[in-house]
């Protein structure tokens, strides 16, 4: 099958693929990371996948970070944003392996967070349990919703 034909995957993969292999016609084995020539997937090029919710009361974030323990990640809030940061660092065995395929990703993130309303840092509840993240931020007074009563329609 010819190179320049994706097979059915993700385009990104075929573009990484492309301009890695261009990299090592032109790069001298000393100055390649390692034999795998991986690159970074989206955990660290963003952050790791989150999803943000919020209710009348609280902002609701989930991170995923698998295969990381607490002390592998701090988080801050600061302004409107929360700021998740890490690093998940590979175990690596003494005996050598030949890798067939690998799609297990490792090194340092910092993830920026918009957050969709004013929150209280100091009342924040965090939990880390089975790689994932879940963070619960009070809404300040000023942010919380406000019901308007509809009295008369038009």
């Amino acid at each position: 099958m010819s190179k320049l034909l994706p097979t059915l995957r993700n385009p990104l993969d075929f573009l990484r693929e492309n301009v890695s292999e261009t990299f090592d016609r032109f790069l001298p084995r000393s100055m390649r990371t390692d034999e795998r020539h991986l690159w970074p997937s989206a955990m660290f090029e963003g952050g790791p996948a989150i999803d943000v919710t919020e209710d009348e009361e609280n902002v609701h974030v989930t991170a995923e970070l698998p295969g990381m323990d607490r002390k592998d990640f701090t988080t801050e809030v600061t302004d409107s944003r929360l700021i998740l940061r890490g690093e998940k660092k590979e175990s690596r065995e003494e005996t050598k392996r030949t890798y067939c395929y690998s799609e297990c990703r490792y090194g340092s993130f910092s993830r920026t967070i918009m957050l969709p309303a004013e929150v209280d840092a100091d009342h924040a509840r965090a939990n880390h349990k089975d790689g994932v993240l879940s963070i619960t931020l009070p809404k300040t007074g000023a942010s919380k919703g406000k019901r308007i009563q509809v009295i008369e329609s038009v």
